[in-house]
Formats: C-alpha cells, structure tokens, sequence
C-alpha cells in the first residue's frame, strides 16, 4: 500500500481533463486518467512517479501502467526520460508542457511587455509582478492581445529545453 510510500509533490486543484484528451478517440479511458495524474504530477523537476505509486493509485497492475505509458509516450503526449539507469522522468508535451524556470520567467516578461505595450506603459518590469491589477477597462481591452499571448506561449513550449 502506499501507506509506507512518500507521496510526490503535486500541483492539484481538482480533477479537470482538457475537453481535447477527454474527447480523443486516440486516447483509452485509463491514458486520459494517467495522462492527467503524469500531468499534475509534472514539477520543476518532472513527473518521478513510479510504476507502483500509478498501480496503487488506480488499482491496477504495474504492467498495465508500463503499457499506458509506453502508449502516451508513442502518442506524443508524454515524453520518458531514464536518468542514472533507475530514475525516470515524465513530462506533458506540446500544448499540455508546464513552463518552468527560466522558460517562464521570458514568458512573463514577454507576456508584460505585450502589456506595457498594450497600455502605453514603459515599466515592465513592473508589470511582471502586477498584469492581475490592471484597472478593469485595461483587462476589458487586453481581450484582443489573447491570441498574441496563445501564441507567444506556443513559441516558448516548442522551444527544445535542455
């Protein structure tokens, strides 16, 4: 039992499946559920769930969990790295990749400076820290920037990382 086990740190909220892996007829029900736990298990450092950590938490056997992710790895949903022979690592690919460190600090800025630029502010460092406390007519009127920030943030997840 998992009683014994040290549990991973995870980002979780709730359970929430993107209506594109929930909707995906390339995807098993039991891929959808393991992507999303891969996913909210994804920090600074990846995934470093093991295969019986998945086995006990969904009840199933850890073969079954090793032919889960061995299909979202040949899918293209998750990417599967072994370090030092016995650590492994997962994370989300593509548009479900978290942003980390570096990454998303340019992320920030970049995303401020679309701000700056939006409201004719030249502080955006500044801004960094409060684009949450614009005045409301400011937030009403970034709705237009939104495809520019999708698309900024797309150019950062596609950038390789090291």
């Amino acid at each position: 039992m998992m009683l014994d086990m040290e549990k991973p740190s995870r980002d979780f909220k709730g359970i929430w499946i993107p209506k594109e892996i929930w909707e995906s007829n390339q995807l098993s029900l039991m891929e959808k559920v393991l992507f999303v736990e891969i996913h909210s298990l994804d920090n600074e450092r990846g995934c470093y769930a093991s295969n019986r950590y998945f086995a006990d938490f969904f009840d199933v056997s850890e073969r079954q969990i090793q032919t889960r992710i061995a299909g979202l790895k040949a899918k293209g949903f998750i990417t599967v790295i072994i370090k030092n022979r016995y650590e492994r690592v997962m994370r989300a690919v593509g548009k479900y990749a978290r942003v980390h460190g570096e990454q998303l600090k340019q992320l920030r800025q970049d995303q401020a400076g679309l701000v700056a630029e939006f409201v004719g502010r030249s502080d955006r460092d500044e801004l960094v820290d409060h684009t949450a406390e614009l005045p409301r007519p400011h937030l009403q009127r970034l709705a237009g920037f939104r495809i520019d920030l999708d698309q900024l943030g797309e150019r950062v997840l596609q950038t390789p990382r090291n």
